[in-house]
């Protein structure tokens, strides 16, 4: 008889509310989902500064993005030295050759920015 209670499997008792009323409480944990990691900038974003990491006043100045010779967007930046593609989503897929210009269109620089980036920084 003893060998048979041993075997047995035990269970826990419900756990009971602290008030006076006999309801059960039951505790389902809800089940987890993983939510996809996303970029901070989901757009990608060039800053333009200083040697000594300050921006530049950049206003009238715009950004233009090309690949493989195609225009892929034109962003114009703000008076913080950040400009923002709207049509160019993170991470990039391909290497984008990125130009400068003042607001009469010379160009200052151009860069060639590396694929899997959001966000590129031009210093001087």
């Amino acid at each position: 008889m003893r060998a048979s209670m041993l075997k047995a499997r035990r269970i826990m008792p419900p756990m009971k509310n602290s008030k006076s009323d006999s309801r059960t409480i039951r505790h389902r944990k809800p089940p987890t989902r993983k939510k996809p990691i996303a970029p901070y900038l989901s757009r990608f974003t060039v800053l333009w500064v200083q040697g000594n990491g300050v921006a530049y006043d950049t206003r009238g100045f715009v950004a233009k993005a090309y690949s493989c010779g195609k225009l892929l967007g034109r962003a114009p930046f703000d008076s913080f030295g950040t400009a923002r593609f709207s049509k160019i989503r993170t991470p990039t897929k391909s290497l984008i050759n990125l130009q400068l210009l003042d607001d009469c269109g010379r160009v200052y620089r151009v860069s060639a920015v590396p694929p899997d980036l959001t966000a590129f920084v031009v210093i001087g």
